[in-house]
């Protein structure tokens, strides 16, 4: 019964607030008042209305899924100290503890070293795919875990090692947990009020952490305070399987109106060709752009965590012939100059070929480069990278992304196999963007769309011109 009156409590308090909207009974204004002390505690003020919608869902789950972490942990600080003899020795040598902190400590210090190599890599997509990583982020804490679990069966002088990585695990993931939820926060924040949303995530994960260290002990009692490793991998099992499903009912059940770079190219595709149908034989010329897909639709066709869209355009699916469907276009932004040239050309930069890309784009924040890239497979894709200028903005990010589409779209009409940039190309669409982006920007607004707002998978590197 203990460890289910906090969450009674938080439930209590939702329902609570329900009602007194519902009704103005002297019932329901009496319940507000008695539990106003724990919503103000673990809800953030002027819940609901201060928060997304998806608020209560998201936190949830999130409290069963901490929850649970928490048991786990214990589980493998259990096995951990059993297997270094800490556990069930209380004779050892002075030089033998002095061995054993000394190997506890190593494990830290070299799993921290893995989550920095890890951050380097991949830190970039951190706010653009931020349910992605947290998926990812439990995924590697499970693998972390069973890690730290195997110490109990392999030699004692195999532990660091094993250990080291089943820590740099998990080090990866409290530094993904942390990076995600503080996105996660941000879009949770609809009144500016980050700082009591993040207040009260850490009340409700406090609760949520102290009933996992209770259920982690209790498990532990059941086996007598000395489990077997086949004891210990079979509760892990089960708590692996809960926690992962309520990881995945946590990033599912929840949806922001935001653009990452994944929406945005396939709208910035999907007004290429609404644009295109208008102008075609088959259109009407004058008539006003049809609505581009709203957050709504795109649910639909999102993928499993909902940040990875479908190549083609939900909007399209009965286009004219003569009009290309919505493809979404290879882009990478925010890459180096020197890069282009290696992965496109296979040679050093080519000062004749940049200086020309410059020229076309010299009063824009980024230049863009391009080419046909073989896949492994056969065929043949258009690649685009965009370079950005120091001082570049989001406006800036939206308008590269609406000039590669468009830019693409001509490559596949001409059916150009070159590799070389071709500087009409580049003036025809720097032209046409310019001419559309406002039209574009509008129509985003008019799909409800937070265009103020923007994510996007950045390499870091910004250049001057």
């Amino acid at each position: 019964m203990s460890t289910q009156l906090p969450i009674m409590i938080i439930v209590c308090s939702l329902w609570t607030h329900s009602e007194e909207q519902r009704s103005n009974s002297c019932r329901g204004r009496t319940m507000g008042m008695r539990f106003q002390p724990f919503r103000s505690m673990f809800l953030p003020l002027g819940y609901p209305e201060s928060v997304h919608s998806t608020y209560a869902r998201f936190h949830a789950w999130q409290f069963i899924e901490t929850m649970i972490g928490s048991s786990v942990g214990v589980l493998c600080s259990q096995s951990m100290l059993a297997s270094l003899g800490a556990a069930s020795s209380s004779s050892a040598s002075e030089t033998l503890g002095g061995a054993v902190a000394i190997q506890w400590i190593l494990k830290d210090g070299f799993g921290e070293l893995g989550k920095l190599a890890f951050i380097q890599r991949f830190s970039g997509s951190f706010d653009s795919h931020p349910k992605t990583w947290k998926l990812a982020g439990e995924c590697m804490s499970l693998i972390g875990s069973s890690l730290q679990l195997a110490t109990l069966l392999v030699l004692p002088s195999y532990f660091l090692p094993v250990a080291s990585l089943g820590y740099a695990f998990r080090a990866v993931h409290y530094t993904l947990w942390g990076a995600s939820h503080t996105t996660f926060a941000r879009h949770f924040s609809t009144q500016s009020n980050l700082g009591d949303v993040v207040a009260k995530d850490d009340s409700q994960m406090t609760v949520a952490h102290l009933l996992g260290l209770f259920g982690g002990t209790t498990v532990l009692g059941l086996a007598g305070g000395n489990p077997s490793a086949a004891f210990l991998y079979g509760c892990f099992a089960v708590m692996g399987t809960a926690h992962f499903g309520a990881t995945v009912m946590l990033v599912r059940g929840t949806g922001f109106e935001i653009l990452n770079q994944a929406r945005l190219q396939l709208l910035a595709a999907e007004y290429v060709d609404l644009v295109r149908l208008r102008e075609s034989p088959a259109g009407t010329p004058g008539q006003d752009l049809a609505q581009l897909s709203d957050p709504d639709v795109l649910k639909l066709h999102e993928g499993f965590v909902g940040e990875w869209l479908p190549r083609r355009s939900p909007n399209l699916k009965d286009a004219p012939n003569g009009i290309s469907l919505a493809l979404r276009t290879d882009i990478k932004l925010g890459v180096s100059v020197a890069r282009v040239f290696r992965d496109l050309r296979g040679r050093a930069t080519d000062l004749t070929e940049l200086k020309l890309a410059l020229e076309v784009m010299k009063d824009e924040q980024y230049v863009i480069q391009y080419g046909v890239l073989k896949k492994n497979h056969g065929s043949e894709d258009a690649q685009f990278f965009v370079t950005f200028r120091d001082g570049s903005k989001t406006e800036d990010v939206v308008r590269s992304i609406l000039h590669a589409t468009f830019l693409s779209h001509l490559i596949q009409n001409l059916g150009t196999k070159s590799v070389d940039i071709d500087t009409d190309l580049t003036v025809t669409s720097l032209a046409w963007r310019r001419a559309h982006e406002q039209s574009f920007v509008a129509a985003l607004k008019r799909a409800n769309w937070d265009v103020d707002t923007v994510y996007w998978t950045d390499e870091g590197v910004r250049g001057h011109w």
